[in-house]
């Protein structure tokens, strides 16, 4: 069984046995709730640069301001604001924009360009923003496929430093199970892309 619902029209996230339509995040001092009930996104443009997006207060970010975890909205402002600001609110921000950010990273254009990104901030000790990245990276690991890869002329090779920081993280005795498991579930489902097989993994381990 997966751990995480993989399809990209679906907002439910399974884990163990355990499902959530909705959660609540507390960022800052604030409590954001995520629902199919808590409105929709922010009538007023979003930035059209990376540049404008880092003058707005975190407020009134697009992406921090998708209440809902409809991924329909989430993928409608990703389609307006493009790949390379999603992109920079990873690098950079604060917390809530950040969190925002790595959750809309399945619905890029090429999400794979997030990988390495999504990786690394999983790799961290944020407990806010590394159990999010590592969903992300597990969502997008699963759902890449060769064909669409070669029609945005990715080089696959370029995933080989990404399995790395995954299988150390998979290996990291001090990391969190959860996120151990979910970095052998991405790697696995990488090295296949890459390699064109799986590798095997030991039940419980």
């Amino acid at each position: 069984m997966s751990v995480f619902g993989n399809e990209r029209g679906s907002g439910l996230v399974r884990v163990s046995g355990l499902s959530w339509g909705s959660g609540v995040v507390c960022v800052l001092g604030s409590v954001w709730m995520f629902g199919p009930t808590m409105g929709n996104v922010a009538r007023s443009e979003p930035p059209s640069s990376a540049s404008e997006a880092k003058a707005l207060p975190a407020h009134d970010d697009p992406l921090v301001r998708v209440r809902s975890a409809d991924p329909l909205e989430l993928a409608r402002v990703v389609d307006r604001i493009g790949d390379e600001a999603v992109l920079a609110r990873l690098r950079s921000g604060p917390p809530v924009v950040r969190w925002s950010a790595i959750r809309s990273t399945p619905w890029m254009a090429a999400p794979e360009s997030a990988l390495a990104s999504l990786a690394k901030i999983g790799a961290g000790r944020d407990p806010l923003l590394a159990p999010e990245a590592m969903r992300s990276v597990y969502r997008i690991s699963v759902q890449l496929e060769p064909d669409e890869l070669d029609a945005r002329e990715f080089a696959r090779s370029e995933l080989r430093p990404v399995i790395r920081r995954l299988r150390a993280l998979s290996n990291e005795s001090t990391a969190r199970r959860d996120l151990r498991r979910l970095a052998r579930f991405a790697r696995d489902a990488l090295v296949e892309l890459v390699d064109g097989h799986a590798q095997t993994v030991t039940p419980g381990a």
